[in-house]
This record gives C-alpha cells, structure tokens and sequence, in this order.
C-alpha cells in the first residue's frame, strides 16, 4: 500500500476588522483622504510584518493570507473593503440583514412610507439582478462577486413588517424599530470581533450610545482582547494603538504613542511568539502588574470559616449515594511562580520536544 502523505497546513490568514463612521458623518466626509492614507499605512504594516516574520519562519509568501472584514456600510466600511481589495486581500462582509434590506436600510428612507415601500422594492430588483439608478442600493450588490458575503436574513421577513408598520406608527415606537436594528448591528459586528486579529476604528471619540455603532464596537473589541487601531477624524495623523478598556476610557488621543510602534509589537507577537520576544529585562504591563500582586499562601480567616461551614455541613452523596469526601479546611494553592511546573508539566515537556532549536522559547512559555 502506497503511503499516504499529510494535508498541507492551513494557509496563515491574517484578518483586520473594520467599524466607522458613514458618509453623514460631517468630519469623517471632511478629513477622508486623511483617514485614507492612514489606513493604507495600517494595512501596508501588517502585511510587511507578515512578510518579515514568513520569512523568519521559512514560510513561502504564497502560503500567507490576508482578510478584511466589514459589514460594506458607506463611509469607513467601505473605505476599508477597497483598500483591501487593492491589495489582494480577500473580503468577508458579515451583513446584519440579507442584501437587499441591509442595502434598503442603509438608503435612509427613514420611516416615510412611500419612501419606504420604493426602497425595498428597488433593492429587491438590484439583487435579482435588474438595472438599478440609486447607487446606494445597487453599492452593495457589486461587492457579492468580489468577496463573500455572510447575511444574517433568517429574520428579514419580521424586520421588514416591522418597518413598514412604524411608518404608521408613533416616535416610540419607530425609536424601538431602530433599537431592534441596532442589535442586529452589534451582532453583526460581534461576528467580525470573533474572528478580526485587530480592528481599525474611525471614530469621534464623542458619539457612543447606540448599541452597535463605532464607539459599542470599540468597546466590544477591546473587551475581547482585540487591539483597536483607532482613527479620530477630526485628526487622522495622531491615531492610536489600542490595547485596553482602559486605554478606550482614557480617551488619550496619542499623545507620545508611536503607534506604528505599537501595531508593529502586537502584530509581530500574532504571528511568531519566538520572532516577537519582549525586550531582555521589560516585564510587558500586565505581567509587570501581576509580579506587584501580594500573594497570600492561604485563604483569610473569613474565608476560612467559610470553609470549616462546607467542611462540617457540605459532604455529601454521589449519585450512587456514596459519600464525598470532605475538602480541606486550610487549602494552599499553588504559588503563581510555581504554576507553570506544576500544572503545565506535560504541555511544557511537549512544547520543548516540538521547539527543541530555541530552548528561550519554553522559559518565555513557562514564565511569560
């Protein structure tokens, strides 16, 4: 019997999110170019990266891929697709609706009803592939054969009587309408948090309410642990590297970050951990934080008379009605230094079996 021979390994795919500010958007339509060329500079960055660190790790240029993901709204999204797309890169567009009501919403109809019922129905046309004279409906449909589009429209029915009944309705009920929306907007941009390496953000630093929008977005990345390259339009050239919650509330627009610096670090660190090693002698922030911590070899008193309750009160039957064990009454848990050896004896042993050309790389594992 002939010998079977392995599958390739998976082409490495590199994936940037994008979230931003729409063509209403007064500075974002003032300072476009601005934004343009910083985003050109971002994306150029993270390929050269990749290119560098292929050639670190012997991998062919053919074998590294690179992905932009954005829901295709005018403005930011867009912006991003084709700069994306100028490059090569390959193009996913999570849309919150199918086509043709996510470009029927995007047309701001608002709810008049005539201009309603017109937008749905020439966007319906667009995508069975009739000629269509409003570019903003037909925007979308040209991008269906240059990249892959995923639309969540299991519920379009539902949104679309929705729509056509807050045209008869009141505020309140044509605000819940756009609420409704708003979430399929945030579950939209979730499906890019998940699967972005890191986002680029062209945002005010200003208009954060609704939920789904540029500033929601920001936050929800960030609260992922996905870096946010972020982009005030109001000064594209000053734009920062976010890495934190924290960094977001501080709202420090770049004041003495070198953000390709930052972006260089975090995206070297994605693709080689062994090419991106940290600097010999600097602790990184959070691990420099967490060796500040005071450790205490065994629980408070409170806690510990918590634990004589459980010892005297909890120990009871399996479902076999054998009885349990009790547990310890002075507990010692494993000392942060010590975690690694005890605990991840095995992965490390592994590890340095697989890696046994750069033994810096398994003290890195175990203490970083």
């Amino acid at each position: 019997m002939a010998a079977v021979s392995p599958p390739p390994w998976p082409r490495a795919v590199f994936s940037v999110g994008v979230t931003g500010h729409r063509e209403n958007h007064a500075a974002f339509v003032a300072a476009r170019s601005a934004v343009g060329e910083v985003v050109d500079s971002i994306l150029d960055r993270v390929a050269a990266n990749a290119v560098e660190i292929a050639e670190l790790e012997t991998v062919e240029e053919s074998e590294l891929g690179f992905r932009m993901l954005s829901m295709l709204a005018d403005g930011a999204d867009e912006m991003c697709a084709e700069s994306a797309l100028t490059r090569g890169w390959e193009l996913v567009a999570p849309l919150p609706f199918g086509p043709a009501l996510t470009a029927a919403l995007g047309a701001g109809a608002g709810f008049d009803r005539a201009q309603v019922e017109h937008v749905l129905a020439s966007a319906d046309a667009v995508f069975r592939g009739e000629a269509c004279a409003d570019a903003a409906l037909s925007r979308i449909a040209a991008y269906e054969d240059r990249g892959r589009v995923f639309a969540l429209a299991e519920k379009d029915d539902m949104y679309r009587r929705r729509w056509r009944d807050a045209c008869d309705a009141d505020a309140d009920a044509q605000r819940l309408f756009e609420d409704l929306c708003a979430q399929r907007y945030a579950l939209a941009s979730r499906i890019i948090i998940n699967h972005a390496d890191i986002m680029i953000a062209v945002w005010d630093g200003e208009s954060r309410a609704r939920v789904g929008g540029t500033g929601d977005s920001m936050r929800a990345a960030l609260e992922a642990g996905v870096p946010v390259a972020w982009i005030d339009p109001a000064d594209p050239a000053r734009w920062r590297f976010l890495e934190s919650v924290d960094e977001l509330r501080a709202l420090d627009r770049g004041a003495g970050q070198d953000a390709f610096a930052a972006l260089d670090r975090v995206v070297r660190a994605m693709l080689s951990p062994t090419a991106a090693a940290p600097d010999e002698g600097v602790e990184p922030p959070g691990l420099l934080r967490f060796r500040q911590e005071k450790w205490k070899p065994t629980n408070g008193w409170l806690w510990r008379g918590y634990r004589l309750v459980e010892w005297v009160l909890g120990a009871g039957k399996d479902a076999k009605g054998v009885r349990l064990p009790r547990t310890g009454l002075a507990p010692r848990p494993t000392p942060p230094d010590q975690f690694a050896a005890v605990w991840w004896a095995d992965v490390l042993a592994e590890a340095a079996d697989a890696v046994d050309d750069d033994p810096d790389f398994i003290a890195r594992l175990e203490t970083r």
